[in-house]
């Protein structure tokens, strides 16, 4: 007697446990009913005393338990593991997994040869199919069928590798192997996945593999992360494993495959594997093809090289200007950014090139925490993307905003410096300069007051820094002098060890900030007063964000069927801006030559750009306007002209325009809103259909949400 199936996994879920398991685990885990569990119960009880074995212990109440020692559980382990593949299969998904993998060692096979292993009539093979279509077609794959031949995939060998690498990847949980075991390192995944990578890399010594993995690393002095490991030993299974069946990779540009060559992952790679693979036809272009997954890696740390790609260090710099530009923020330590983003773009890049899918599961979430870091990165990537003449997929644009976000969060924690001031005079001179401090610095704390001479008789003073009215004796301990009341000088030497306050034009606040801090500290221990100031300050800057309406008025608004020139269209846009007193006229002058300087990094998408500048380049005011242009204008971006929307923004700080911004950034994400948009014949109707289109919006965010 054999255990087909869904028994097969039930008792292999039962000997992973020490404990009972409840009823509800299996009827929810294999979605059937009690009755059909007592059924499988039944047969699982069967084969168990035809092994002579103990049957199950079921007890309704604590669930089901198999009670016998961890040795003969291990014994009875060893028997499903040189079980075939398709006894492990339990569900239309996992079907579908088989039928790839089964097409991956055979050229074709038939309904009935499917329908037969997979025990399972010929209707739930063919919906199965469905899946298996949608998914090869991401790879520019078919999934054909013809009579006398069955089922076959259609494709260039190069996108079937591709297909089958993100497979094993994104699919097979390949990333969860423990190679030195054979094992799923986590155990929630079953043997069916373990069958199915041992089978893809039974041609090929384990061991080799890893000191393969190892001397890359050592000679490209990178790290990889598991991941591109993982990919790039898949890329050599799976290469090892086609060409034993005469499926040799082919490249339709000539000049790809000769800049594979000359890479320097390419010639360890060949040095590497030339005894393993030199015996095969055009063994060469399977080493590049190979070297491709190398060349996208991703990495945890490693060194930037002068001539790993051309020029990218320079658009990398540009990039950061331009977020730094679009989100009104300033990086401080521009060199770690710039590191990161070129060892992140470098293999991207390629993966871009060469159509390497990678997967951004956190999509949504970037931009909800980095909204206005996502929204800057955006704009990046769009110079990016006119610079090198690729297209910058929202994955790869979320991944620049992860960097760059947590470079903004890096630099605004900030540590308390505790002070210790040393002062001759009474207590009056102490206060006032305890208000020079608080008024010019934030984030410090004075943890003592000490005269002259208690200074001196102090032997360890444990502090971050002393400020003295008068001087004092060289000792170890880092100290400032300067006056009670602090001049500029004394102001540029403290900058240099605490943070200055911003001087930012605000609105007046129907609340002020310094009467709730005062309210909760009559009922509240504030154990980081600084901190509380900074997350109420947002709050209430959040709480008076005006709408995208709110700051396009109906005289910040124009609609013209033609225009000359995108110089033009910035003018007349930024007019209203400029007649207000929002803007100067050097903020115009400065758009323009970030363009002329950075190119039309400011078309967002095809048919929108969103000029602007740095507040201090002569931002007055927060303020939108707004030019549609019927017939659209060239902004020399090669693939988003014509532009027919032109939304010129100021801002002074990074908060306060953020909700009109992604309120027109949700609109114009949509091509079938950019066609309305282009409909509207006035200011009314225009406002209209911004009241309508964001009401879907927020209805939708809503439900999401829900």
């Amino acid at each position: 007697m054999t255990l087909k199936n869904r028994s097969l996994q039930q008792i292999i879920d039962i000997l992973k446990s020490d404990t009972y398991i409840p009823y509800s685990f299996f009827t929810t885990k294999y979605n059937i009913s009690e009755r059909s569990l007592r059924n499988d119960l039944n047969l699982i009880d069967n084969w168990l005393s035809s092994k002579k074995l103990p049957i199950l212990k079921r007890n309704k109440f604590e669930g089901i338990f198999l009670d016998v020692t961890p040795l003969i559980k291990n014994r009875i382990m060893s028997k499903f593991k040189d079980l075939s593949l398709e006894l492990y299969v339990k569900n239309s998904y996992e079907r579908s997994i088989f039928i790839l993998i089964e097409l991956f060692f055979k050229d074709s096979m038939t309904l009935s040869e499917l329908s037969d292993s997979l025990n399972v009539s010929r209707n739930s093979i063919l919906k199965d199919l469905k899946w298996i279509e949608s998914y090869v077609k991401n790879f520019n794959c078919k999934l054909e069928k013809k009579k006398r031949v069955g089922l076959y995939i259609e494709g260039s060998e190069y996108n079937i590798r591709n297909m089958y690498i993100n497979l094993l990847i994104d699919h097979c949980q390949l990333d969860r192997w423990d190679m030195f075991s054979n094992e799923i390192i986590d155990e929630k995944y079953d043997f069916f996945y373990r069958k199915i990578i041992n089978r893809i890399f039974k041609s090929l010594d384990k061991t080799f593999l890893i000191n393969t993995m190892e001397t890359l690393e050592e000679q490209l002095s990178l790290k990889y992360t598991d991941r591109s490991k993982y990919m790039t030993m898949a890329a050599m299974a799976i290469t090892k494993s086609r060409v034993f069946r005469g499926k040799y990779i082919s490249f339709n540009k000539i000049l790809f495959y000769e800049t594979l060559k000359i890479s320097k992952e390419y010639k360890i790679l060949k040095d590497l594997l030339e005894n393993s693979f030199n015996s095969f036809k055009s063994w060469n272009k399977e080493i590049a093809y190979i070297s491709i997954y190398l060349l996208t890696k991703t990495v945890l740390d490693g060194s930037i090289e002068e001539d790993s790609f051309d020029n990218l260090k320079e658009i990398v710099h540009n990039m950061i200007e331009i977020m730094e530009d679009s989100s009104n923020t300033q990086i401080k330590d521009r060199e770690k950014l710039l590191k990161g983003l070129v060892l992140h773009l470098e293999p991207a890049i390629y993966r871009m090139k060469y159509g390497i899918h990678i997967e951004n599961p956190s999509i949504d979430h970037i931009k909800t925490k980095y909204t206005s870091a996502y929204n800057a990165s955006k704009m990046a990537c769009s110079f990016l993307g006119e610079q090198l003449k690729l297209t910058i997929p929202e994955e790869e644009i979320c991944y620049v905003a992860i960097h760059f976000g947590s470079a903004i969060e890096t630099q605004n924690k900030v540590v308390q410096t505790n002070i210790v001031l040393v002062c001759n005079a009474g207590i009056s001179t102490v206060k006032v300069l305890e208000k020079s401090l608080e008024e010019n610095f934030s984030n410090f704390k004075i943890i003592n007051i000490l005269s002259y001479f208690e200074y001196m008789r102090k032997k360890d003073l444990i502090s971050d820094l002393i400020i003295t009215t008068i001087p004092l004796k060289e000792r170890e301990d880092k100290f400032i002098q300067v006056n009670p009341f602090l001049t500029k000088e004394d102001i540029e030497k403290l900058s240099g060890y605490l943070v200055k306050k911003k001087e930012v034009k605000q609105e007046s606040k129907s609340l002020d900030l310094k009467d709730i801090i005062g309210v909760v500290k009559k009922y509240c221990n504030i154990y980081d007063e600084e901190k509380l100031n900074q997350e109420l300050d947002f709050l209430l800057r959040g709480m008076k964000q005006p709408s995208l309406l709110d700051l396009i008025q109906k005289d910040r608004f124009h609609i013209v069927d033609s225009i000359s020139t995108w110089e033009d269209s910035i003018d007349l846009a930024s007019n209203p801006l400029l007649s207000k007193g929002i803007i100067t006229e050097n903020y115009i002058n400065v758009m323009k030559n970030n363009i002329k300087r950075l190119r039309a990094y400011v078309v967002i998408k095809k048919g929108v750009a969103i000029p602007h500048a740095k507040p201090n380049d002569g931002a007055l005011e927060l303020g939108f306007s707004l030019l549609l242009i019927k017939k659209g204008v060239n902004f020399n971006h090669k693939k988003n002209d014509p532009v027919n929307v032109v939304l010129v923004t100021s801002s002074l700080d990074r908060i306060s325009h953020l909700k009109a911004l992604n309120e027109f950034l949700d609109i114009v994400k949509k091509d079938t809103n950019l066609k309305k948009l282009a409909k509207v014949n006035n200011y009314n109707e225009f406002k209209e259909l911004i009241e309508i289109l964001l009401k879907k919006t927020q209805s939708k965010e809503n439900v999401d949400y829900a």
